[in-house]
């Protein structure tokens, strides 16, 4: 499922990379409690779709995420005091279109006392967009940034909306 943490034989890994294991473990297990955790209260979070400022916009994001129920796996954790990377798979279902989705993500990250301050995922968002709403609707959804964005967020309010009742 997981694994493949990048270390040499008999090196003991840095804490900041269980940090890492552990956010990837948690969304892996559809926890969004355990993968907030992970973050600082004023963390920032930047993906294709959302720019997000603080640990419950963040905690908010994985919940509904996490009740996609992807499919993740994850290897190359690689970190050290103030800053680390990983490499993620996703695997889901886009409601909306009902297409399944093969996520690439690479993932930057800076650490701040044993939490991420800063997370920015990049992967390619012409074949996400593809991927999500097919031909020819997902070359606007992939070469438009601030269409991804609105459409994210606009997702992510309904959810939130619709949980907190």
């Amino acid at each position: 499922m997981s694994e493949s943490i990048s270390r040499r034989p008999g090196e003991a890994s840095h804490p900041n990379v269980g940090l890492l294991d552990k956010l990837y473990t948690s969304i892996m297990t559809g926890d969004a409690d355990s993968t907030a955790a992970c973050y600082a209260p004023d963390a920032y979070f930047e993906d294709i779709a959302f720019r997000l400022k603080t640990r419950k916009d963040i905690r908010d994001m994985w919940s509904m995420v996490c009740e996609a129920k992807p499919q993740v796996s994850f290897n190359q954790l690689v970190a050290d005091d103030t800053s680390g990377s990983g490499h993620w798979v996703a695997r889901y279902t886009f409601r909306e279109t009902n297409l399944p989705i093969v996520n690439d993500i690479f993932s930057e990250f800076t650490f701040e006392n044993g939490l991420i301050r800063r997370h920015v995922d990049h992967c390619n968002p012409l074949r996400w967009g593809l991927q999500a709403y097919g031909f020819p609707k997902g070359l606007v959804a992939g070469l438009l940034g601030s269409y991804r964005r609105k459409k994210a967020q606009e997702k992510l309010e309904s959810f939130v909306r619709r949980t907190a009742a």
